[in-house]
């Protein structure tokens, strides 16, 4: 099998940047709002997870843990996961982490802070692509921090992904739960599924930053003494983005079950928790160069991003439907290569647009209608929670979303989560349902016009 004997030493490499980098803080915007000084930074740091019970999977005494947290204030979104892959209850009942990051900086006093929290202990092998791919949505979020409507899409979905991982087949799930905070201090946030639950200690502090004026300064002016930094131009960082992704696109066909298999997949689940995650990817791929070229606009130069668009689309259509490993890895690779050339495309135009302004202008989708899903393909068990992202590309109009062929004990609630952006949380909430495949409709209408897509939600 050409390639095979590179396997292990990508697999080793992935989970070595996913270790470094999501435990490494991202520093946050800086934001002089009123009404004054001093500026302070305000910093997150999720201190710890307790669980309530023996969380022992019964293989080795050891439970591999993976927890993802985000945050959102009026000043940017922050997120990143965690992962332990020994934690013994009889040696030791809390997993501390003590893990701090920089949300941003901002003008006395601190805004307010909402932290959510989910939980999973990991039996299906998806610890890779799960920390990983919540890792391209924060890079996704820091490079887009520049602006433009659909730059909030990163955070958004980082959102939506931390859920939808925990709930994923094959994991013992424990929930998600959130709290706000308005000032500095320990909060434990309780994290509550059918498979257990735990506390997840988090700490919101603040410390002052040297004052030269921010606070005094309207912010479209420099404060004094204080020089812009020279950063990366955004069509120069949208690639960390889509590295990431790059490096796990081959574990969901390749996926193998945690030794001792302690959560009883069969041969057929391992396929459907690989197909979701794979889903996962390229969905994510796919709506972060649709959203680069919704910013962009109908201006020219754009058709080399539709071009690319139009042919990452393509392969990632063949890849879902491929039932060949080697064929299936081969489609994806393309696919996310269409896909970032195509965000590269419209980077490139967001931030140097063209002298002369072709077709509808920047204000104008160049993009046809259409809906795009992530997961468009999900594996999961009854008695939980999951949600689903939703992009409407296409639309310079108000969009309405609704969902269709939900099974008796599933019920939806859809969320527009944009005021500026067409993109849409649906949460899923299933109680007691008959084991099966679901085909379910997604629909917007917009002008009249209506466009719908499915995705397919397995129940085990």
């Amino acid at each position: 099998m050409p390639g095979k004997n590179l396997r292990p030493v990508r697999r080793w490499a992935c989970v070595v940047m996913s270790a470094i980098l999501l435990t490494t803080p991202i520093l946050g915007i800086a934001d002089w709002d009123p009404p004054g000084p001093p500026p302070i930074e305000v910093i997150l740091r999720v201190v710890a997870m307790s669980p309530r019970e023996d969380p022992d999977d019964g293989v080795d005494g050891n439970a591999e843990f993976i927890l993802a947290v985000s945050a959102v204030s009026g000043h940017g979104p922050y997120s990143g996961a965690f992962e332990k892959d020994d934690l013994n209850w009889d040696d030791r009942r809390v997993w501390s982490i003590n893990s701090a990051s920089v949300l941003h900086q901002e003008c006395t006093p601190m805004s307010p802070v909402t932290v959510s929290a989910s939980l999973a202990e990991i039996d299906n092998g998806a610890k890779e692509v799960a920390i990983t791919a919540l890792l391209s949505a924060a890079q996704f979020a820091a490079a887009c921090a520049w602006g433009g409507p659909w730059a909030i899409a990163g955070a958004f979905y980082g959102g939506v992904l931390r859920i939808a991982i925990v709930a994923l087949n094959g994991n013992d799930y424990y929930g998600s739960g959130e709290i706000t905070l308005d000032e500095t201090g320990s909060r434990l946030i309780e994290c509550s599924g059918s498979d257990g639950t735990a506390d997840v200690e988090i700490r919101i502090e603040t410390r002052n930053v040297t004052d030269v004026g921010q606070c005094d300064t309207p912010q479209s002016t420099p404060p004094p003494g204080e020089t812009p930094e020279q950063e990366e131009t955004p069509e120069e960082t949208i690639g960390k983005a889509y590295d990431p992704l790059h490096d796990i696109y081959w574990i969901p066909t390749w996926l193998a079950w945690e030794d001792g298999n302690p959560a009883n997949l069969t041969p057929c689940r391992l396929g459907e928790i690989g197909d979701s995650l794979l889903s996962m990817i390229v969905g994510w791929a796919q709506t972060m160069a649709g959203a680069l070229i919704e910013d962009a606009g109908s201006v020219d130069g754009i058709g080399n991003a539709l071009h690319s668009y139009a042919h990452g689309k393509r392969m990632a259509e063949t890849a879902l439907a491929s039932t060949d490993p080697e064929a299936r890895d081969n489609h994806t690779e393309q696919a996310l290569n269409h896909f970032e050339q195509a965000a590269r495309y419209a980077a490139d135009l967001c931030t140097h647009p063209p002298t002369h302004v072709g077709g509808g202008g920047p204000s104008t989708s160049p993009l046809p209608f259409e809906v795009v899903v992530t997961p468009s393909y999900y594996s999961t068990r009854a008695h939980r929670y999951t949600e689903l992202f939703v992009s409407v590309f296409g639309t310079n109009g108000a969009t309405q979303l609704d969902i269709a062929g939900l099974p008796e004990g599933v019920t939806a609630d859809i969320e527009r989560l944009s005021e500026v952006a067409d993109v849409y949380r649906i949460g899923l909430t299933l109680g007691d349902v008959p084991t099966g495949a679901y085909a379910l409709e997604i629909s917007a209408t917009a002008d009249g016009d209506i466009e719908t897509t499915q995705m397919t939600l397995v129940v085990d």
